[in-house]
């Protein structure tokens, strides 16, 4: 896994692409994604992602604090799926 890189204080945008059995893009009943922080803090969005194609969410929110990110999107009802992430912050101070 691929760990994606950024300077505290820049705009993150995590997003996740659902797709069907067959490969198509596809949605989800309810989308929801939790961010756990350095600290071990979880915030979950749900109202706050976007939608702006076919199986296709996102959301953007600038991390406070220097460290590993993880993140899970979770997609229920029409389309059962999941997938983890994790980006790390860092700070040139």
């Amino acid at each position: 896994m691929a760990v994606n890189q950024y300077v505290l204080g820049t705009a993150i945008e995590v997003s996740v692409a659902f797709t069907n059995a067959a490969g198509a893009p596809a949605d989800p009943t309810a989308v929801t994604l939790a961010v756990t922080d350095p600290a071990g803090a979880e915030t979950t969005y749900d109202d706050e992602l976007s939608n702006p194609a076919v199986g296709s969410y996102l959301t953007t929110f600038v991390a406070d604090q220097v460290g590993d990110y993880r993140y899970r999107f979770e997609g229920t009802g029409a389309l059962v799926a999941a997938t983890e992430g994790v980006f790390t912050v860092w700070s040139s101070y």
